[in-house]
């Protein structure tokens, strides 16, 4: 299944993971360190160059962390609250 463009059985790079992300790697890397992130480490000597992290887990990541907000036009919720904004069409 290919969702918001990513391949949910890939393993992606780290630097890849941050592109998909758009942050930068040292942001990506605060990422890993702070949250519970599951990510493959092939190289057991040295801690993010060879970070891989698999395609579903950036899909709920991605879901999990994206902020969904319904807005109504200010003017709407002005008029309806006080009286000088009701005999105003549209306008603040």
């Amino acid at each position: 299944m290919m969702k918001i463009g990513i391949d949910e059985n890939r393993l992606y790079p780290l630097s890849e993971a941050a592109k998909i992300l758009n942050v930068t790697r040292k942001t990506m890397e605060r990422i890993l360190k702070e949250t519970p992130v599951e990510y493959i480490n092939l190289r057991e000597g040295k801690q993010y160059p060879s970070i891989r992290i698999l395609g579903s887990i950036l899909i709920n990541f991605i879901e999990r962390n994206t902020v969904k907000v319904e807005r109504k036009p200010l003017y709407e919720a002005k008029a309806r609250k006080n009286s000088f904004f009701r005999g105003m069409p549209g306008r603040c």
